[in-house]
């Protein structure tokens, strides 16, 4: 077989001249192209040119052809409906709210110290002072039956003995001269009882000695398994004896038993 010749290569410059004629007609047929051609008709046409185009084959084959992509995928179940949310009320007008109970004010509770022996010992001091003022202000009242105050003078006696030997076991034992003090709650609850009179007075005065000793003993029962020494222990217990007798004495007094 002969061998043909070598064709001579073209010069640069006519490449480059082929090269933009060839880029002209290329821009003229696409804009020649029908104004409702999708630009999926143009990718659909370069991939065709580039040897893609069997993939179009491909999809026709599988039966995919004319499908969404997302035309398969299953439904989302429906999302449920929220329920109404409550109204909330409205917190910029806070005068609608309630009051508040007051509550105790605790710059009026004696320091505690964390010795329990010391810390009850200051807290009882102050709860008997209480129930010491009240006595001796029904002992001075006019208008108080007999046996009325006859109880304030047996409660005003016990309750003073106790108070001298819980101040003088603090000034002894942990070098502590308290002063006990008549706290502000006390003084109402007292007044509260002094502003009336008769039997309502006589009434009154029982069932506040009443809530005082209930209040007291629920202080002991707190206390009673932490305290240290057992000459206070032992008095404790005497005083929860005696308080508990005296409430189921002025309940029958009051017909409340």
């Amino acid at each position: 077989m002969r061998a043909h010749p070598a064709r001579p290569a073209l010069p640069f410059f006519t490449l480059m001249v082929i090269a933009v004629i060839a880029s002209a007609c290329t821009g003229s047929a696409s804009d020649s192209a029908p104004s409702g051609s999708s630009p999926a008709a143009s990718t659909t046409a370069a991939s065709h040119d580039s040897g893609m185009g069997n993939m179009s084959g491909m999809a026709h084959d599988s039966g995919m052809a004319g499908k969404s992509p997302t035309s398969n995928m299953p439904n989302m179940p429906n999302m449920p409906n929220m329920p109404n949310m409550p109204n909330m009320p409205n917190m910029s007008n806070m005068s609608n709210m309630p009051n508040m109970p007051n509550m105790p004010n605790m710059s009026n509770m004696p320091h505690m110290t964390g010795n329990p022996d010391r810390d009850f010992l200051r807290m009882m001091s102050d709860h008997h002072k209480g129930l010491i003022a009240l006595a001796h202000a029904t002992v001075d009242r006019q208008g108080v039956s007999a046996d009325v105050r006859a109880d304030a003078r047996t409660f005003d006696k016990a309750q003073d003995a106790e108070l001298d030997t819980m101040t003088t076991m603090l000034e002894r034992t942990f070098k502590d001269p308290y002063t006990p003090k008549l706290t502000p709650e006390n003084k109402a609850m007292n007044d509260s009882v002094l502003a009336r009179s008769g039997p309502a007075f006589d009434r009154a005065f029982r069932q506040q000695v009443i809530m005082h000793h209930e209040m007291g003993i629920r202080m002991m029962d707190e206390y009673l398994p932490k305290l240290t020494d057992a000459k206070l222990r032992s008095m404790v217990q005497r005083m929860r004896a005696d308080q508990t007798r005296e409430i189921a004495e002025l309940r029958r007094k009051l017909g409340t038993a």
